[in-house]
């Protein structure tokens, strides 16, 4: 680009002066172990998310009950082609890139509570096994 030739100068650099890039240098993309099926949604409205999420569960991470009708969570969803209902049960696990794991779900809801938008969440679908359980703690606690 046309900033190289500003920068090198800011630098009192050559093109010559810099390293050359070897073969040991370039390192490959960590792949995550976790090949579950993730999706991210952009929420962009300044209204609530409209994520009804289970707090308790033991696994310690933050589960999505449901996207109720007439949120924004829905709308999302649907403007993505997605059915809503496919996110019953999932698993919260980023929010703007910022993963969390079970030690940290408090900042994990304070980033879910913050007003700013757009907001990036990182949702991994739940199987039906997990599905089925968070549905039983959801139908006890009613």
């Amino acid at each position: 680009s046309n900033y190289w030739d500003f920068i090198l100068r800011t630098a009192k650099l050559q093109l010559d002066d810099l390293p050359k890039l070897a073969r040991h240098h370039v390192t490959e993309a960590e792949i995550p172990v976790d090949t579950e099926e993730t999706v991210e949604l952009v929420w962009r409205e300044r209204v609530p998310l409209g994520l009804n999420i289970l707090t308790n569960d033991e696994s310690g991470y933050l589960k999505v009950i449901d996207f109720p009708r007439g949120t924004q969570a829905r709308k999302v969803a649907q403007s993505k082609q997605l059915d809503p209902d496919m996110f019953r049960g999932s698993t919260i696990v980023s929010v703007n890139g910022r993963r969390y794991g079970p030690d940290n779900q408090v900042e994990l809801f304070a980033a879910l509570k913050d007003p700013a938008r757009p907001k990036a969440i990182l949702l991994k679908i739940a199987s039906q096994d997990d599905l089925e359980r968070i549905e039983g703690i959801v139908k006890k606690g009613k």
